[in-house]
């Protein structure tokens, strides 16, 4: 007898998985786009005025890394001359390393121990964790950098109640050539609306939150150089003393 051959169950085809975008990700394409071109301009406008305060409280952190590192004489503030020196960086991604570098050196005086052997260990493990967070918050800020120079040197276009940000005709790197035919909207690599701008706005926001709550913990390092500072005084009086 012929045996009895069993059917091969049906599987259905598996539905391919679409990435998860990450924050700092560029958009998909919406096929609705935005319903006029003056949403797409205030969310421009919007997004790149809160990078630029996203911008300054990273100053802000530069100047406390300066001012905890040299000092301040009394009755002089070095505020506006570092702030000078480091706005006439032109560039976001040689401006974040001046933050890293400077970061580095204020993190490396973390030497001189406290008495308390217990405190100190606290201390100490504290301003580890600290000056390992430095690393990649500026690696995040230069990510979201490349989404804020989109949204800066971008094009509002579109037609009829379809309108988006596109990068310039003339731009290569947002261009690419490619061999296969395209039309001139096809071949940009990303068409924003003004919901994706609002998007990449809320997210520099965070980045805003994330320097300003890094900036308190670096204030508290300073706070144990202080202890630090007098402790030493205290045991060099003592010195004296003998």
């Amino acid at each position: 007898m012929t045996p009895h051959k069993t059917a091969k169950r049906f599987k259905p085809a598996k539905t391919p998985t679409v990435p998860e975008l990450m924050p700092w990700d560029m958009r998909r394409l919406s096929p609705a786009g935005s319903p006029t071109a003056e949403a797409v301009y205030q969310a421009v406008g919007h997004a790149l005025s809160i990078w630029e305060f996203t911008e300054t409280q990273l100053s802000d952190l530069y100047l406390c890394f300066i001012d905890a590192y040299y000092g301040r004489p009394h009755g002089i503030s070095p505020r506006r001359a570092a702030l000078r020196a480091y706005g006439s960086v032109v560039s976001f991604a040689s401006r974040s390393e001046i933050v890293e570098t400077a970061g580095k050196a204020f993190f490396n005086e973390r030497r001189r121990t406290l008495n308390d052997r217990e405190a100190n260990t606290r201390v100490l493990e504290y301003e580890k964790n600290v000056s390992m967070e430095l690393g990649p918050l500026l690696k995040e800020l230069r990510i979201f950098c490349a989404r804020r120079n989109e949204i800066a040197h971008g094009i509002v276009g579109g037609a009829k109640d379809r309108f988006y940000l596109s990068p310039s005709d003339f731009n290569p790197r947002k261009r690419p050539l490619t061999t296969k035919l395209r039309t001139q909207f096809e071949s940009a690599i990303y068409h924003y609306t003004a919901d994706d701008i609002d998007h990449y706005r809320r997210e520099f926001e965070k980045q805003a939150q994330k320097i300003l709550d890094y900036i308190e913990r670096v204030l508290r390092v300073v706070t144990h150089d202080r202890v630090r500072a007098k402790e030493h005084e205290e045991w060099i009086q003592r010195g004296r003393r003998t």
